[in-house]
């Protein structure tokens, strides 16, 4: 499949399934961060509403850490509605992350424990936040507004 095909269907959305395992796909760039909440469907990942935003003056200068930690948030906080009650994997490309909930909360910003408490509302258990390289699209392909 060429690299056109796999981006046209990969921005087909599907309906939710009641009880489908869910997982949301999270990364930031420099400028930008995107979210995608998909559904185990037939064995495929499939992608169900898709959230981006560009980065403020301010945001743009935080470190990769916190604009990680950022979109983990703004998505989890954008799919409230749908996340509530369900367990879910998040993936992203920020292996420091996986240690967030590990860390002493001294040497957290406030900004950071605000994001990690919301975080933690959501029924995430240690094991299930997972780091795997995602492909990596542009951003300036993804329109934002």
């Amino acid at each position: 499949m060429s690299s056109k095909e796999a981006i046209t269907k990969a921005t087909l959305l599907g309906h939710s399934i009641p009880g489908a395992q869910l997982s949301l796909w999270v990364d930031a760039s420099n400028v930008a961060v995107g979210g995608s909440l998909t559904q185990l469907s037939n064995d495929q990942w499939e992608p169900i509403v898709f959230y981006s935003s560009k980065l403020n003056k301010s945001q743009k200068n935080w470190s990769t850490y916190d604009r990680e930690l950022f979109v983990i948030y703004s998505s989890e906080k954008k799919f409230r509605h749908m996340l509530e009650g369900r367990s879910f994997v998040i993936y992203t490309d920020q292996n420091p992350l996986t240690y967030a909930f590990h860390q002493n909360s001294e040497k957290c910003s406030p900004r950071q424990l605000r994001h990690l408490d919301f975080i933690s509302n959501f029924p995430l258990t240690f094991d299930t936040l997972k780091v795997r390289i995602i492909l990596k699209v542009p951003m300036h392909y993804l329109e934002l507004r």
